[in-house]
Formats: structure tokens, sequence, C-alpha cells
């Protein structure tokens, strides 16, 4: 299993992904990726990930799962198409 992510914003972004123990060989150290750039983590675990999302001054945390396929725009992340909401506001 892996989480795909894909930079559609104008500008380069920093990502990091978080691991559990269970997880091999993995690093949680920001990665930059320049517009129209793709990369995917390996990840297993069935709990889920926090993803960081830095693009322009603010880093954003969105809960995510090994097989998401995350797409990055100027406005908005999502997750197989649909509008993730940041960890960090999850009640409206």
């Amino acid at each position: 299993m892996a989480i795909s992510v894909k930079n559609s914003a104008s500008n380069t972004v920093e990502v990091s992904i978080n691991h559990w123990e269970t997880d091999v060989d993995t690093s949680t150290k920001p990665f930059k990726m320049a517009p129209g750039a793709s990369d995917s983590w390996n990840r297993t675990d069935l709990r889920g990930y926090v993803i960081y999302v830095q693009l322009g001054g603010s880093a954003t945390p969105y809960y995510v799962l090994s097989t998401s396929n995350i797409v990055i725009y100027d406005d908005k992340v999502t997750d197989s198409g649909q509008t993730l909401l940041p960890a960090n506001k999850r009640f409206g």
C-alpha cells in the first residue's frame, strides 16, 4: 500500500507524512514537490496517517489512509476526488 501525492498547485509544496512503528524504511522528513510532480510513500498501517502540506507560509495537517490518492491544489487538498478538511478543523 502507498499514499500517492500529486502537486497540482501553481507553486512548490512541502509534504511530510508520519509513520508508525509497523512501517519499515520510512521517512517523515519534509519533501519538496514542484508543480506537476507526483510521488508515493509506502505506508501499510490501517490506523491512518497525518500528512502535512505546506503551501505558501502555512502548514496544514490532514488525516489520510494508506491507500489515499492525494492531489494538492492552490485552494484545496483532495483524496480520490473528495475535498479533505484539515485535521485540526474536524468539527464545524
